[in-house]
């Protein structure tokens, strides 16, 4: 039996080869990739159920594995290693800062999947929020800086929330173990605000609507291998918060619940539409995201309103999470990939096929992972909701299948497109990590029910072959090829949606300072020049005194002035004489 200690090593190595980068970059670049070996090891080889308490690391923390986390470690290990690799041969400058932030967001990655009590959850989360920020705003660009600054402004939201909610929960339950809070907690008054900020700060990671306006900003911001982090490790990390601190199964609450499914239908569709009309091949994947991460929100919300089958829908949760890891990894390092880079003939072809594969299975083509993910949750959904709802629930999935192959179809344009052509060619490092995570996503529809042996996938794959799997993505590849043969123009939306919109509503109020502030300095100025203006005068009075003093000594000068002012007595002496 591998000891359980490898759950420390697995956020302890990243972290102690922080320190490398400082003595040793170029060592320590080289080595990046091998910082998530013990993660990934830990995960196929620790067995569930696994523990490792720490008594003397803050209150006494706690590591372990069940099958929801062992899930969850492998595809973030995977995916952080292989990004690192891909790092290699695509960073060009700033090694040293790349490394050391996604060396420590790397520590909170792994520490928040293996955490068993929420101090210890809490503050490896932060450590990946705000080591983030280091990864977003890696290029230094205006325009980097600006999605930096809404990212980080809605993480110390978020933080906040978080702390505030743990705080509560801590304090009313008298525990941090997530095993021993129970659901107690969540009462008709304090209780609801708790569960209310729990729900907030986790949703502002995870992308959830209306807290998702950081990832169509940072994505295209951020170099791709921290672009594939972000979007398939770290959001997942909201999902988890979720199922960690919430109360999964303890009671039945409808209001949360029909929250949490109306807010994911809603990002499950608005988000692919709008993603449709994105220029930016990494916003449109950042729209992508929030959509499926809408489907694992209407998941929770079912967890609340049903909370006799926790253990399933869960289960299917972690299921669908592997697999839109594992994808939208593969898809961000596919960024920049370019089948016209490779020499004609084979090779070329075998580019193009590895291409296909992500965009297919995010589609949910059929014998893909997708079409397995997908075909598990939606039959889960069915057992458990009425059959009226479940007619709605179709029809919603099939919008839904249909909206994300047109997304896919968008993308893969623009990917075989050269006209787009990427900041950053990639080497050999980066075609290397970027095919085997290819091959892993390929591999799927195995990978899934070996992972999660409790989920019976491996009786799902006669649904997964089926038409309704295969007519959504025929249909997005038609339409999208009589569009681009008959149509020129390509809408373009700007990316941050409701913030854009937001910015452009407050735009008077923005302006508004603007103008009082320019308006005072130009008071400011006229006065200044009146003042100066008035002092010169006063400098001056006696050179104006003397200067009128002799012109009034002459007779001309001197006798206009007298008979003015006669005339002006004068007339005077009559008005008042009438006015008697």
């Amino acid at each position: 039996m591998i000891h359980p200690a490898l759950l420390i090593l697995a956020w302890l190595t990243p972290l102690m080869l922080v320190p490398l980068f400082l003595l040793a970059p170029h060592r320590a670049w080289k080595a990046m990739p091998m910082a998530a070996l013990p993660g990934l090891a830990a995960s196929l080889l620790v067995p569930a159920g696994s523990m490792v308490e720490i008594h003397s690391l803050l209150l006494g923390s706690r590591f372990g594995l069940d099958q929801i986390s062992a899930g969850f470690l492998f595809f973030t290990s995977l995916i952080w290693a292989l990004a690192a690799l891909h790092a290699i041969g695509y960073i060009r400058m700033r090694h040293r800062s790349f490394g050391v932030y996604y060396l420590l967001a790397m520590t909170g990655n792994f520490g928040l999947v293996l955490a068993q009590d929420m101090i210890s959850f809490y503050l490896f989360f932060a450590l990946m929020s705000f080591a983030s920020y280091g990864l977003v705003i890696h290029d230094r660009t205006t325009e980097v800086r600006r999605a930096g600054t809404v990212y980080i402004i809605l993480v110390v939201l978020g933080e906040v929330l978080i702390f505030s909610g743990m705080a509560g929960i801590a304090t009313i339950a008298g525990t941090t173990i997530f095993g021993e809070i129970g659901g107690e907690w969540v009462t008709p008054g304090m209780g609801n605000v708790l569960f209310g900020a729990l729900l907030l700060g986790f949703g502002i990671k995870a992308g959830a609507l209306p807290l998702h306006v950081w990832l169509p900003l940072a994505h295209p911001a951020a170099p791709t291998p921290a672009s594939a982090v972000l979007s398939g490790a770290m959001i997942k990390a909201g999902l988890l918060g979720w199922l960690r601190f919430l109360p999964m199964g303890e009671m039945a609450l409808p209001g949360w619940g029909a929250l949490c499914t109306g807010f994911g239908a809603a990002a499950l569709i608005a988000a692919a539409v709008y993603g449709c009309f994105q220029s930016q091949p990494k916003a449109l994947l950042a729209y992508s995201s929030i959509s499926k991460m809408g489907l694992m929100t209407m998941a929770v919300g079912t967890v609340f309103l049903y909370p006799d089958f926790k253990e399933a829908i869960l289960i299917t949760i972690a299921v669908y999470a592997t697999h839109h890891a594992l994808c939208k990894g593969a898809l961000f390092l596919s960024v920049g990939i370019r089948p016209g880079d490779s020499t004609p003939g084979p090779r070329r072809w075998l580019v193009i096929l590895l291409l296909l594969i992500p965009p297919l299975s995010l589609a949910d083509f059929a014998l893909t992972g997708g079409a397995l993910a997908k075909y598990a949750i939606k039959t889960e959904l069915a057992a458990v909701i009425s059959p009226a709802a479940y007619t709605n629930l179709s029809l919603l999935f099939t919008a839904s299948g249909l909206i994300t192959a047109a997304l896919m179809v968008r993308f893969t344009w623009q990917q075989l497109n050269t006209a787009h052509r990427p900041h950053h060619t990639p080497g050999r490092a980066s075609y290397l990590a970027w095919g085997t995570l290819t091959g892993v996503v390929a591999l799927t529809p195995l990978l899934l029910p070996a992972l999660y042996p409790d989920s019976g996938l491996s009786f799902a794959m006669s649904g997964a072959s089926r038409w309704s799997s295969v007519w959504p993505v025929a249909l997005a590849v038609g339409i999208g090829a009589v569009y681009a043969r008959r149509v020129r123009a390509v809408i373009s939306l700007p990316p941050g949606d409701i913030l854009s919109v937001f910015l452009l509503l407050t735009r008077p109020l923005r302006v508004l300072p603007k103008l009082i502030v320019r308006l005072a300095t130009a008071i400011r100025n006229q006065c200044e020049r009146y003042m100066d203006l008035v002092f010169n005068s006063m400098h001056n009075l006696p050179i104006l005194l003397r200067h009128s003093e002799a012109n009034l000594g002459r007779a001309a000068v001197f006798g206009l002035v007298f008979l003015g002012l006669l005339t002006l007595t004068t007339i005077l002496l009559f008005l008042s004489m009438g006015v008697r």
